[in-house]
């Protein structure tokens, strides 16, 4: 009697094989597959693999320069450290500061410029502002004052001129006050 073994060889290794011994596989075919077909094959093969590893590389490149933009947008580098006032005394830049209301080092690419220009010219001196960033670090306000004119009261304007001052409460220096007409009553009512 003749005995046959019916184990089979066990693979010791674990995992994917590596692309350099799929072609093992394909030896069966040797002598039915055209050699060049075969190598047109693996060569097609080898072409999809670096096409995948060029889109990886591609996009694990973009993820690492928009979270370094990103970083440096965001850092102290290119924060406002700052704050130059120009078209006022030196003795109004720090009161229109103050009402630009600007952190130390908030980031100057995400600074919002009109929201900044709108509370200076909030100030009843300021007529216009204009509000800029410079890289690294300054933000520039440039402001155009109100001029205030004081009209001398005439016969045509003294009406106009009062109900400003009563009524709107502007300061109007130079006009005399207004006297109200005191109401009298008769002495002998009935």
């Amino acid at each position: 009697m003749t005995s046959t073994d019916t184990t089979e060889p066990t693979d010791t290794t674990t995992g994917p094989r590596p692309f350099d011994e799929l072609g093992d596989e394909l030896d069966v075919f040797d002598d039915v597959v055209d050699p060049r077909l075969r190598a047109r094959w693996v060569e097609a093969r080898r072409a999809e693999g670096r096409r995948r590893l060029y889109v990886i590389c591609a996009v694990v490149g973009t993820l690492a320069v928009g979270v370094i933009a990103y970083v440096i947008a965001h850092s102290s580098l290119l924060g406002a450290g700052t704050v130059q006032v120009h078209g006022v005394p030196a003795t109004a830049a720090s009161e229109i500061r103050a009402a630009a209301r600007i952190p130390d080092g908030s980031p100057l690419l995400f600074l919002d410029e009109g929201a900044i220009a709108r509370r200076v010219e909030a100030l009843p001196t300021v007529a216009r502002a204009q509000v800029s960033t410079e890289l690294p670090s300054t933000v520039v306000i440039r402001v155009t004052e109100r001029v205030p004119l004081t009209p001398r009261p005439n016969d045509h304007n003294l009406t106009y001129l009062r109900t400003k001052r009563d009524r709107m409460g502007h300061v109007l220096p130079g006009l005399t006050p207004l006297v109200e007409p005191v109401e009298t009553t008769a002495g002998g009512a009935s």
